[in-house]
């Protein structure tokens, strides 16, 4: 997993958005929490939604990419009614 930064902590009403920043690929990523799950208290001087961006960022680097979406490009397909 790459090195990250928090860039900005937003106020969303019921909700706060977390905005990181990557040190390499100077990507940015957001990511939202409810207020009330005590997203803010730490364990081992870590707090929870730090953790759950870890365990979100973790789960994607392990994903292995196996479909060849590309082979779908130029096709045509007709919509259908459920």
């Amino acid at each position: 997993m790459e090195e990250y930064e928090i860039r900005k902590i937003l106020d969303k009403g019921l909700r706060f958005a977390v905005e990181i920043e990557f040190f390499k690929s100077k990507d940015r990523r957001t990511f939202t929490f409810p207020y009330g799950d005590e997203w803010e208290t730490e364990e081992k001087g870590v707090p929870k939604f730090i953790e759950k961006i870890n365990k979100i960022l973790n789960r994607e680097d392990n994903i292995e990419k196996k479909v060849d979406l590309n082979k779908f490009k130029g096709k045509k397909f007709k919509a259908t009614q459920p």
